[in-house]
């Protein structure tokens, strides 16, 4: 049984679900474990179990939409960012926690472990290298996260598209069969993430006039807890019935490939997504995301002509910066697009998991 673990954010998340659907596809069970804060029961917990104790290990059995036959939620936060007894007894619920993994390694016959990152990843990766079971990691980011960076020189092997040997990023499917070449700037989305980004939100409204003038349709994810604010001043402008405005979406990349020009944010799923839609982007980074790791990864394709970077701190009142990146951006638009999907030959799950089977035949 190969345990995976990891969470906290959508991102890491993402590629738990990726690499445990493609074990599924392959036959292979796999067990998922998480912790009670953060995103992870939300993802993977139809069933909201309960905060575990160390003495009882009360599994949620996931539905068949889940990859996971079993998964577990333990009672840990994150380290990083806390200080004085806060981060004491953050620290000792990781540890704490050690005791739980150890009755699911034993419970389940686990042979590897593989983290995706996070502070949800902690306990079993830790217990991997302490109850000798074969750790690989996962790094969404170009800027490797705290405890990957700890636990990388434990590992058998660290994943990461961003640095050699370029590992291709676990995306989904769906994005690959919907790829399509942009030859023309028709159709423009904002992309602010599930919880919406307010800078970029108000970006849209502010330049939003002035696209549809330019007969470019625009698409806009701005959040649900921001949707009845940007809604209001859509209709404040007297556009609203002009732009397709949602607060949230399963179905993200079907709007995504409707549109020739992305622009969003600059997470890890973010970037390699839009790229195997061979869909050109505008990053405007979270400039609050950890090591600024953002404006790495977006860098990683603006250093190579594969998209443009416009930092939250330049947008002005005018626009003037975000109209001049738009237009360098739009006037190479088909061959931006046709590197991008050159830059995507295949999905990342199945490479990953591949060579762990390989390394455990």
């Amino acid at each position: 049984m190969i345990l995976i673990t990891g969470g906290g954010t959508g991102g890491h998340l993402a590629i738990a679900r990726a690499l445990g659907e493609e074990l599924k596809k392959r036959g292979k069970q796999a067990i998922y474990v998480g912790s009670l804060n953060g995103q992870d029961r939300l993802w993977f917990d139809n069933q909201k179990t309960d905060q575990i104790s160390s003495s009882s290990i009360e599994p949620s059995t996931a539905p068949t939409s889940n990859p996971f036959s079993h998964c577990y939620f333990l009672a840990t936060s994150g380290v990083v960012n806390k200080t004085g007894i806060t981060k004491l007894r953050a620290i000792f619920a990781q540890l704490k926690a050690l005791a739980q993994v150890r009755t699911i390694f034993k419970l389940h016959k686990v042979c590897a472990v593989i983290s995706v990152g996070g502070f949800s990843a902690g306990p079993a990766s830790i217990g991997a290298i302490i109850f000798k079971k074969p750790l690989f990691i996962h790094e969404q980011n170009a800027i490797p996260g705290k405890l990957n960076t700890l636990l990388a020189p434990f590992s058998k092997r660290a994943f990461n598209a961003f640095m050699p040997p370029f590992t291709p990023y676990p995306i989904k499917q769906e994005a690959l069969e919907q790829q399509r070449i942009r030859t023309s700037l028709k159709t423009l989305i904002f992309i602010g993430g599930s919880q919406g980004a307010r800078a970029i939100n108000d970006l849209a409204l502010s330049v939003a006039p002035s696209l549809l003038k330019r007969g470019i349709t625009i698409i806009h994810q701005c959040g649900a807890s921001d949707y009845e604010r940007v809604c209001r001043a859509y209709e404040n402008l007297g556009i609203k019935e002009s732009i397709t405005l949602f607060g949230f979406a399963h179905n993200l990349i079907s709007y995504l490939a409707k549109a020739d020009i992305c622009v969003g944010r600059a997470g890890a799923s973010s970037v390699w997504e839009n790229a195997a839609l061979a869909l050109p982007t505008l990053y405007i980074p979270y400039p609050y995301a950890a090591k600024n790791h953002q404006a790495y990864n977006a860098n990683y394709f603006v250093s190579r002509g594969l998209g443009a970077m416009l930092l939250e701190q330049n947008l002005d009142e005018e626009n003037n910066a975000f109209f001049t990146s738009l237009d360098t951006l739009a006037e190479k638009l088909e061959l931006t697009s046709r590197a991008l999907c050159a830059e995507i030959k295949s999905n990342g799950a199945q490479v990953i998991i591949d060579e762990i089977l390989e390394f455990l035949a």
